[in-house]
């Protein structure tokens, strides 16, 4: 495909005015209807079929936005704003602030969202404009996308409108990231301390989320006793973090709510801050109850803590038990044995007898085991059968720590599994780097040649990923890969350019992905789109649920989701990570979480929010989404906007709620 227009940047006045004039003169549809489609969505499938094919190939036309943008149906013009924001390229932000300032309340939510996501910092003036606007949701959603840019006029917009006799609540959301710190914490700490509402909540998920530096014990034990649901766990979380020894009594009390996320939470700040200091012996006799509780999720959870609850008979009985069952539960015992008795796990590992899931648990124990026992643990099980185990291990010990590193990083590189030396090249990058004449350079090259020629996403965004890391080299090496006729290492190598040396870097470089499509697919899908959602029943070991699938939002996701669905990619896979409140997620044939389909599907970014029931696509990067899906089993506004989000499970959570690592997907068919 070759550009209509040269893509030198012009002034955004001058666009502006131009995007006038298209507005003049663009009052009809693109191009005739055809197909059995009648009324409206007869108009709009020709339209909206350009719209995706242009985002699909991540290449702007400006006609096509242009005419578009200044179409008499709001429903196109909403569209054309989502698509340009998803483009995130300068000229196709210069139509945003005329949609900003739409007639029609759902052309400029749906605009104000698109500037968030151009993050064009010609924009920031009209987010801050659109703050005062009329419609409750624009103004929330301007907020949100101000907190994608980093400069300080987002940040003092920011905190006025949050603080504002009419506040924006969202705003006070958006300072949860890491560019607003220095300034939020006391207006933050202010709105914490104030009445329920949206906009307390909306401080206190800022102020728990990373933790916020300006946190205090009196916020968090104020949290733990709220008796919001969702505050408690984030507060919860909050509190293991910064291992707030002061609130333990409070957080084993919160062992008794209904809510299995405050349970989870309660039980997990209470492992981490168990790691540091004595906890009560008081607790015991709950967490061994708690390792049998129907939910999955608080089940592990305590397995877990049972591993910084001493080594009493009671508890080490209840572990030897639970491990022999293996399974995932297995694994978490084997990672509270690893806590309590690092030498003891270690001759378990050596004495054989554990399957590789189970041997799992002592690699996800590393970082939480003090550096001497780290490193025995972590030399031995860098030598483990499994390909799964040693490349969770390479992700937990560093480099430094071993004193034969070099000998160590030159055999993973030449690992018979191509993950594990995806996972060594970060590992031993900074070894590759100081010995550039060595044997360990020869194996870290070829690795990453590997890597970059495969087809797996993962692999090649963590091999430019380490190319990146090589210091002064590396722009050249980015350069060079910015060239690739893959769109994954070309589009990677890019943003780490112009992240590491400015926009100018990457001027000039753009280049659109070379999908290989008919136009029949784009009006497939713009049909598709246009339809009643469809909906799918997946079968799985724990039961069954339903998902409705909007491709109105994300036509080529839910297009790669059917397709693979019919062809049966997804009957017998494991859901192979369940994260307890987090996510369960599938779709990965290696079972590894790094394998997908052979192919990446581009991002289709939306409002949608992800929160309990969510379906969304798992990614190693940007538009490196494939096979491997997720739902969120609790609300988290942190991946919003960062994830496409494409279903929603409409029946069955409990299905999702029982659901543990390393159970199957059976099937999945559609819903008549």
């Amino acid at each position: 495909m070759k550009p209509l227009v040269s893509r030198q940047p012009r002034s955004l006045a001058f666009q502006a005015a131009a995007f006038a004039v298209a507005l003049a003169s663009c009052q009809s549809p693109l191009s005739p209807p055809s197909g059995p489609l009648s009324g409206l969505a007869e108009e709009r499938a020709p339209i909206l079929a350009r719209l995706i094919a242009m985002e699909d190939a991540r290449w702007y036309q400006p006609l096509l936005a242009g005419r578009a943008s200044g179409s008499p149906d709001p429903f196109i013009r909403a569209r054309t704003a989502l698509s340009l924001g998803r483009l995130a390229e300068p000229e196709a932000a210069i139509y945003l602030p005329v949609l900003l300032s739409d007639r029609t309340p759902e052309v400029r939510r749906d605009a104000a969202f698109a500037c968030g996501l151009s993050k064009d910092p010609r924009l920031v003036s009209f987010l801050i404009r659109a703050l005062d606007d009329s419609d409750v949701d624009v103004r929330q959603r301007s907020a949100l996308a101000l907190g994608r840019f980093s400069s300080p006029e987002a940040g003092e917009a920011l905190l006025a409108a949050a603080s504002r006799p009419a506040p924006v609540p969202s705003a006070a959301l958006a300072l949860f990231r890491p560019a607003f710190a220095a300034k939020s914490g006391p207006l933050l700490v202010d709105l914490a301390a104030g009445q329920e509402g949206d906009l307390k909540k909306a401080a206190l998920y800022a102020l728990f989320r990373r933790p916020h530096p300006a946190l205090t014990g009196e916020i968090v034990s104020a949290g733990l006793a709220s008796t919001d649901d969702e505050v408690a766990a984030w507060a919860a979380r909050a509190a293991g973090i910064r291992k707030e020894s002061g609130v333990i009594r409070q957080l084993i009390s919160l062992l008794d709510r209904p809510s299995a996320s405050v349970r989870i939470q309660a039980l997990g700040a209470l492992e981490r801050i168990g790691a540091h200091v004595s906890l009560p012996e008081s607790l015991v006799p709950a967490a061994l109850v708690l390792t049998s509780d129907e939910h999955p999720g608080v089940a592990l959870s305590a397995i877990r803590l049972l591993g910084r609850l001493g080594s009493s008979e009671a508890v080490r009985n209840r572990l030897d038990e639970i491990l022999g069952r293996g399974g995932r539960r297995g694994a978490a015992a084997l990672t509270a044995i690893a806590f309590s008795a690092p030498e003891r796990a270690m001759r378990l590992l050596h004495e054989g007898g554990l399957s590789p899931d189970v041997r799992l648990g002592a690699a996800e124990a590393l970082p939480g085991l003090d550096s001497s026992d780290r490193l025995r643990l972590g030399s031995l099980l860098l030598l483990d059968p499994a390909a799964r185990v040693r490349g969770a291990t390479l992700g937990s010990v560093p480099a430094v720590s071993f004193p034969n590193a070099e000998d160590l990083a030159v055999r993973l590189l030449s690992d018979a599994d191509l993950a594990v030396q995806a996972s060594a090249l970060e590992w031993s990058t900074e070894m590759r780097a100081a010995l550039p004449d060595s044997e360990l350079a020869k194996s870290w090259e070829a690795a990453a040649a590997r890597a970059l020629a495969s087809s797996e996403s993962d692999f090649q965004v963590t091999a430019v990923d380490a190319v990146a890391n090589l210091g002064e080299p590396a722009r050249l090496r980015l350069e060079f890969l910015a060239n690739s006729p893959d769109p994954v290492v070309r589009q990677r190598a890019l943003a780490r350019l112009k992240e590491k040396w400015g926009r100018e870097a990457v001027k000039g470089r753009l280049q659109p992905v070379q999908t290989e499509r008919p136009a029949s697919d784009y009006v497939r899908m713009a049909r598709l789109a246009l339809a009643e959602k469809p909906r799918v029943r997946v079968q799985t070991d724990a039961g069954e649920f339903e998902m409705s699938l909007d491709a109105g939002l994300a036509p080529l996701t839910v297009d790669a989701f059917l397709k693979l669905s019919r062809a049966r990619f997804f009957d017998g896979l494991s859901f192979h990570r369940v994260v307890p409140d987090f996510v369960v997620q599938g779709g990965d044939p290696r079972g590894d979480g790094s394998g997908g389909p052979g192919f990446t599907i581009r991002d289709e970014l939306s409002p949608v929010e992800f929160k309990r029931g969510t379906v969304g696509i798992a990614l190693s990067g940007p538009d490196t989404g494939g096979s491997q899906w997720f739902v969120t089993l609790s609300r988290h506004p942190h991946l919003d906007g960062g994830f496409t989000a494409f279903a929603e499970v409409v029946r069955g959570m409990e299905t999702l709620d029982k659901t543990e690592q390393g159970m199957r997907i059976r099937r999945i068919e559609s819903v008549p």
